[in-house]
């Protein structure tokens, strides 16, 4: 094996080398909340859940009750904002998470 055909973190074209056959990249928007106080790193598990509020027919557009539902369970974190890993562990209030999933999630 050369170098050559080595992918490097820090070349283009490792998302495609670090990603399960069948699988792919998702990009999800995240803030402090969601994306649980910058305590998400590269490698950990999670779950989605999609939170909003029921419409309320014949009101006037009033919004109705919020719920929550986990719609896609135990995803691996592939990369944060732009950081394939955090060495340090260090808390980062991340804009952007990239999950690895299946087709169907």
């Amino acid at each position: 094996i050369t170098d050559s055909l080595l992918v490097k973190k820090s070349e283009g074209g490792f998302m495609s080398a670090v990603l399960s056959p069948g699988t792919r990249a998702v990009s999800v928007a995240v803030n402090a909340i969601s994306g649980n106080a910058g305590f998400i790193f590269p490698g950990d598990h999670v779950d989605l859940i999609l939170t909003h509020n029921i419409p309320v027919a014949d009101e006037g557009g009033i919004k109705g009750p919020v719920v929550s539902k986990t719609f896609v369970e135990d995803v691996r974190v592939v990369a944060v904002d732009q950081m394939l890993d955090n060495p340090d562990n260090k808390a980062v209030v991340a804009k952007t998470v990239t999950l690895e999933v299946s087709p169907e999630q």
